[in-house]
């Protein structure tokens, strides 16, 4: 069985703000370094999951029993950076 994280109760607005709080002090460099990890260990292991482990919330403990892993996952990667990058990319266009 997988762990979950205990911000999943959370409201999107109340997860976004802990985590920001918990990574202000930080350098952009040093986010950066930390992501491209992330996102490696990420990829690899959402290859070795099966069919029934992205579509049953079950295996991941603590997850709602109405949520579906594979749309969690899309949600907090590729998806999520999809829906930032507009705004992202006007950002920077302005620094």
């Amino acid at each position: 069985m997988f762990t979950g994280s205990e911000l999943w109760e959370l409201s999107t607005d109340e997860r976004n703000a802990i985590i920001f709080q918990q990574n202000r002090h930080r350098s952009l460099e040093e986010i950066l370094t930390e992501e491209e990890q992330i996102y490696i260990d990420f990829s690899e292991a959402v290859q070795r999951l099966d069919d029934e482990d992205l579509n049953t919330p079950q295996r991941f403990k603590e997850m709602p029993e109405d949520w579906l892993p594979w749309q969690l996952f899309a949600d907090n990667s590729f998806a999520h950076y999809q829906q930032h990058l507009p705004a992202l990319r006007q950002w920077v266009g302005h620094h």
